[in-house]
């Protein structure tokens, strides 16, 4: 165990230095975060029994009072109103989160914040791994986090909402709560997201009647944001995904029907 803890902390320095040129002014202060956070983890699951049940109605209220997240009755206040349900955990804290940053007339800032956040998840798997890991105390994990967010010099909403989901031991959930709230901001500003998949890169003029094409499935005043994808295993043709719809023109999808009706022939 002392060796995987260990590695984990090697892991945390290794990745800071990768990410330092883009954060140059907080490496100290992360390498320092990343180290403890690390070595604490050998004790934490020797009184983890003991911890989750300290305090627990009291922490409920104070996490409730600094962020609406993290139960399925989560509502809007009266003058704000989601423009998408969304369901499960990471809509929950998407949600409440959208709810109160709307409030507050901080939707941008949050969102660059989170898009930092979740590049850092993206970049560095040693991250990732200790958000979900649950050897770490939730009391010891919200605290680091609360720390490292200050460090950033993040917003209050924005370090609220990882604070909350450390303490509930959701930050695994994190890159999907970004998601969600992307999701919540596209459809606030009457963007729809699209997709389109090709065998071989498309040129200029070919993503344009693409684009063209597409957009006769918008409602009215409602915006496309597409973006292009390339896979050679659909051999040929095109696979769009616009909102809820899927349209399947691959040469891959038509060689799979054939050979079904072949087989069923037989």
């Amino acid at each position: 165990h002392d060796r995987d803890v260990g590695r984990s902390s090697a892991f945390f320095v290794a990745m800071w230095r990768r990410l330092a040129p883009r954060l140059t002014s907080t490496c100290g202060v992360f390498e320092n975060f990343a180290t403890k956070a690390a070595a604490e983890a050998a004790g934490d699951v020797q009184v983890r029994a003991r911890d989750s049940h300290v305090g627990n109605e009291r922490a409920k209220r104070a996490r409730t009072c600094r962020l609406t997240v993290g139960t399925s009755n989560t509502t809007a206040p009266e003058r704000t109103q989601l423009p998408l349900k969304l369901y499960g955990v990471p809509g929950r804290y998407a949600s409440a989160l959208f709810v109160v940053a709307s409030k507050a007339k901080k939707l941008d800032l949050v969102e660059k914040e989170l898009k930092t956040i979740a590049s850092m998840v993206q970049k560095s798997a040693a991250f990732k791994d200790y958000l979900s890991d649950p050897t770490v105390l939730r009391t010891k994990k919200s605290k680091g986090i609360a720390e490292l967010m200050k460090e950033f010099k993040v917003s209050d909403l924005t370090k609220n909402l990882l604070v909350v989901m450390a303490e509930n031991g959701r930050l695994g959930h994190t890159e999907k709560v970004v998601e969600s709230f992307n999701e919540l901001l596209m459809a606030s500003r009457g963007e729809v997201k699209g997709t389109v998949v090709s065998a071989d890169p498309l040129t200029s003029e070919q993503m344009k009647r693409v684009k063209t094409s597409v957009t006769k499935f918008l409602e009215k005043g409602a915006s496309l944001k597409l973006t292009e994808e390339v896979d050679p295993k659909i051999l040929g043709g095109l696979v769009v995904s616009v909102g809820d719809k899927h349209i399947d023109l691959s040469i891959a999808s038509r060689i799979k029907k054939l050979e079904s009706l072949l087989s069923e022939a037989v």
